[in-house]
């Protein structure tokens, strides 16, 4: 289960209740994990990550969700710029 809120910058943030409740943080990172840490990092909301990685805006808030998986092309797409831009 996730809490979802939305930050300053319109960003849409999924809080995961297990992290919250004392879940592994040793895991690796989710997708969703990984756009909110980049977006954050370069003060970034969702509009301007998708559109600089391609994806739709709605996309990239069902990833943050938990609720959708990503599909091969769009973890393949999302590692791709995120390492490209660090």
């Amino acid at each position: 289960m996730a809490l979802l809120a939305i930050d300053s910058m319109d960003n849409l943030l999924v809080l995961s209740l297990d992290k919250l409740i004392g879940g592994s943080f040793m895991d690796k990172p989710s997708i969703a994990e990984m756009i909110i840490q980049y977006e954050k990092d370069k003060d970034m909301n969702d509009t301007q990550f998708a559109f600089e990685s391609h994806l739709s805006v709605e996309r990239v808030h069902n990833l943050k969700s938990g609720e959708y998986a990503a599909t091969a092309d769009e973890k393949k797409t999302i590692l791709e710029y995120i390492k490209l831009h660090q």
